[in-house]
């Protein structure tokens, strides 16, 4: 006989993602973390993007931070995507586009 099991509910936004650190100038972050990108993060994660950042691979934007950077739609962003004049890669079923293609893009459409 199977028992059913459940898991208490997380109603607290803070214990759902953890703690979060004070980025004001004196705060102290924990011992194991550091500064990266402007953000505290753990030094293992650091040391990981360091590793990623080192080999070569591009950075790469979901539609939303491409709308937002561009102030535009997602709409739009997935039009562009659609329509073949703005260059993505599927991420398991997540849509990025590279920092570059973007760039390129946005130097092909400039006008002017």
């Amino acid at each position: 006989m199977a028992r059913n099991k459940t898991l208490p509910l997380l109603t607290d936004h803070t214990a759902a993602t953890g703690p979060k650190f004070d980025d004001s100038p004196g705060a102290s972050a924990p011992a194991n973390a550091v500064i990266h990108n402007g953000r505290v993060v753990s030094r293992r994660k650091a040391a990981s993007a360091a590793r990623w950042g080192r080999a070569g691979l591009p950075r790469l934007l979901s539609i939303g931070a491409v709308a937002a950077g561009l102030d535009l739609s997602e709409k739009t962003v997935r039009r562009w995507i659609d329509n073949g004049s703005l260059p993505h890669h599927r991420v398991g079923r997540q849509i990025r586009i590279a920092e570059h293609d973007l760039r390129d893009f946005l130097a092909r459409s400039r006008h002017g």
